[in-house]
């Protein structure tokens, strides 16, 4: 089938230059989704583990992503992940709905080895796929991204004049230079965000402004009780508006989450769900 894309392509490039839309149908979802070229886990994560999040903006509507560890041989993790699928889209139409990809994440490096895309189970009439596919297709995996990596570790003084080691990050956008102070290991605020700054063109520069206080996460997850679980997470407030909450929750750091909740503006984002269940939906074999 790998070999027919070329002429698929050929095709639908025929079709927009005579102003015609493709059938949906005929979409091949492979020429416009590529897998991620590495996928991080933390060293605490499980066959089973499963973490839900729902995205908002506005009045669009909402989008949830989930990623799964759902196998392993002893060197790399099956997961099974919708992550990024829905931004995917031809003239708007979203070719990644109803999708589910397969990989397969060598442990040590985190590299997606194997990328593989399949339908969904239609168990949700709004996340029916526009495109149905036979058995599961290989998908390109896109190349590595360079790695921030951490220019220095300097003292920063929180609101109220504590000061605590931080660990600077930058990286250049072009013309422009975004550095992110993040709090170091034994600070006491490992991995929260404390500044961010732009400069060269499109200025921002914004920090926190008050400490870090705890908080609870309700999930849509339900204990043996049928009572909602909760989460306990720190939440901080930004100076440009923006709410975050980090936790120390032992599945959310198994995925790496730097945020389990985020809002700035019409944006939102949190997870929603948080299991050790999860299981095959696709057909691997």
């Amino acid at each position: 089938m790998r070999n027919l894309a070329p002429l698929a392509l050929s095709l639908l490039l025929v079709g927009l230059c005579f102003g015609q839309d493709p059938p949906l149908e005929s979409l091949d979802p492979t020429l416009y989704i590529e897998a991620p070229a590495s996928l991080e886990l933390g060293k605490d994560v499980k066959v089973g583990y499963r973490c839900e999040l729902l995205w908002t903006s506005g009045e669009q509507d909402s989008v949830r992503e989930f990623i799964a560890v759902v196998g392993e041989t002893k060197d790399a993790w099956e997961v099974e992940t919708t992550q990024g699928l829905m931004r995917k889209r031809f003239r708007g139409i979203p070719v990644g709905r109803g999708m589910i990809m397969a990989l397969v994440v060598d442990k040590k490096t985190h590299q997606v080895l194997v990328a593989k895309i399949g339908n969904a189970p239609e168990t949700d009439e709004n996340n029916k796929a526009f495109v149905k596919l036979q058995g599961l297709k290989d998908l390109k995996v896109s190349q590595e991204k360079k790695k921030i990596k951490l220019d220095r570790i300097e003292e920063f003084r929180l609101p109220g004049g504590r000061k605590i080691e931080a660990e600077v990050y930058v990286e250049q956008f072009g013309k422009d230079r975004l550095s992110k102070w993040i709090g170091a290991k034994g600070s006491g605020l490992e991995g929260v965000l404390l500044r961010v700054k732009v400069t060269g063109g499109n200025e921002t520069d914004y920090g926190l402004s008050g400490l870090p206080v705890p908080g609870e996460l309700q999930l849509e997850d339900k204990d043996s009780k049928g009572r909602p679980v909760t989460i306990k997470v720190r939440r901080v407030t930004y100076s440009n508006g923006t709410v975050a909450s980090t936790t120390r929750n032992a599945l959310a750091r198994a995925f790496k989450l730097q945020e389990v909740q985020y809002r700035s503006g019409e944006f939102q984002s949190a997870v929603v769900s948080l299991r050790k269940d999860a299981k095959k939906t696709l057909k691997w074999d």
